[in-house]
């Protein structure tokens, strides 16, 4: 990160839509409750949440949805996350095996040529 600072600067974004395919007996789960941000760190999460709005991260909803998830504050630096452990329950996991290895340096033997990968955008097109 520090010896390449240009590879690491700004956020990253998902170019294309995609969609998570959810399992068929899913139904929508939205927190009654939510949970509470400790008075040591309430400021400071307000303001990160504030910074995050304007940078487009989130968008505040002021209407009632069908899903909803708890926020989650780290408290060394003040991080916001989602908890997603309940929605992960409902999402059809997808399989993506990647070559052992093994089988990837067998297809190398004779090569003559080797490029760089440019893992920044290693699953991008």
């Amino acid at each position: 990160m520090y010896e390449y600072p240009k590879l690491f600067t700004g956020l990253g974004m998902m170019k294309e839509e995609y969609t998570i395919r959810l399992k068929a007996e899913t139904k929508p789960f939205a927190l009654t409750v939510p949970r509470k941000v400790p008075m040591p760190l309430y400021e400071e999460t307000k303001n990160e949440i504030t910074r995050m709005i304007k940078s487009g991260v989130t968008s505040p909803v002021d209407h009632p949805i069908d899903w909803c998830t708890p926020m989650v504050v780290t408290p060394s630096k003040v991080r916001v996350c989602v908890d997603l452990t309940k929605v992960n329950e409902y999402v059809q996991s997808e399989n993506h095996p990647l070559l052992s290895v093994d089988l990837t340096l067998g297809k190398l033997a004779g090569a003559k040529y080797f490029t760089k990968l440019d893992a920044n955008s290693g699953f991008g097109k």
